[in-house]
């Protein structure tokens, strides 16, 4: 049998990343954490972004992976 095989290229995927995240971090519609600071101000955040940065984050998003979170700092 005859396989195929397929190379997809998107030659602007790193350009695009860079833009897609800067434009998901200054808006809050996907965000799914929020970050509560001692002062009582809260931050929407992005739960994938937060996980990336961060071993302890991340165990603790993997609890509850469909739930909203909030964060106590």
């Amino acid at each position: 049998m005859h396989q195929e095989k397929y190379n997809l290229n998107w030659h602007t995927f790193s350009d695009h990343v860079g833009s897609m995240l800067l434009e998901m971090l200054s808006s809050s519609d996907f965000s799914d954490v929020t970050i509560v600071s001692e002062d009582g101000k809260a931050f929407k955040a992005h739960r994938n972004i937060l996980a990336a940065s961060s071993i302890v984050l991340k165990s603790i998003f993997e609890i509850d992976k469909e739930k909203h979170i909030v964060l106590l700092l």
